[in-house]
């Protein structure tokens, strides 16, 4: 029997500093049963700590239940981080790149 393959839900958050819309976002996340999150935009000062990764407003988590993520790696437009299941280990990066003119090149 193999077990499935882990739910990952990429979402552009567009700001999570609302509470009402923190909390929105949560019910989508928990009704999706994702067990890996990407996020963009969160636009939040303080992020807890079973979140891996935070640039730029980006967040990588993850169900500590179905997958772990380790060795993460920070860029200015990217995180990456090591994912081990069950069955084996892979990377996943998230990336993001400006909407502004003006930092498009550095992108780039």
């Amino acid at each position: 029997m193999t077990t499935p393959s882990p739910k990952i839900l990429v979402w552009n958050a567009h700001g999570l500093n609302s509470r009402a819309k923190r909390c929105a976002v949560f019910q989508v996340v928990s009704n999706a049963g994702a067990s890996i999150i990407c996020l963009q935009e969160s636009k939040l000062q303080v992020v807890i700590a079973c979140i891996v990764t935070k640039c730029l407003g980006v967040i990588l988590a993850s169900n500590a239940a179905v997958v772990s993520l380790s060795n993460p790696h920070i860029s200015d437009h990217t995180s990456t981080a090591r994912v081990t299941t069950v069955d084996g280990c892979w990377w996943l990066t998230e990336a993001y790149g400006p909407h502004r003119v003006a930092n498009k090149d550095a992108f780039l």
